[in-house]
């Protein structure tokens, strides 16, 4: 609850995630960025943006999640499905789930 709380306010994981996205070059690899916010309590809500990247190596995407797993700011990798590139069998496809807790801001 703690580290929760003392995320920086104001804190939008989707334009964080675009900036390492972009910081790795990783944009035309994006087929798409979905955000949706669950309410987990009267208090408690937690972000989740889904990324799907299309032809990329295992080193790109190794390198994306270490990225943001140790980040300074609370997102977590929750889910990850990765399968081979149907085109290019030496590159991947990757869904990537990353969600961020939050305190309602009283």
């Amino acid at each position: 609850r703690t580290k929760v709380a003392s995320q920086e306010k104001g804190f939008e994981l989707l334009p964080f995630l675009e900036s390492l996205i972009r910081e790795h070059g990783l944009a035309k690899k994006v087929a798409t960025m979905k955000q949706q916010v669950l309410q987990l309590g009267p208090s408690h809500s937690e972000t989740i943006v889904e990324v799907r990247l299309e032809n990329l190596t295992l080193k790109q995407l190794v390198d994306f999640l270490r990225k943001v797993e140790s980040s300074e700011v609370l997102a977590k990798t929750k889910s990850l499905y990765i399968k081979k590139n149907l085109t290019n069998p030496d590159l991947l496809d990757s869904v990537v789930e990353i969600h961020n807790p939050r305190l309602a801001q009283i």
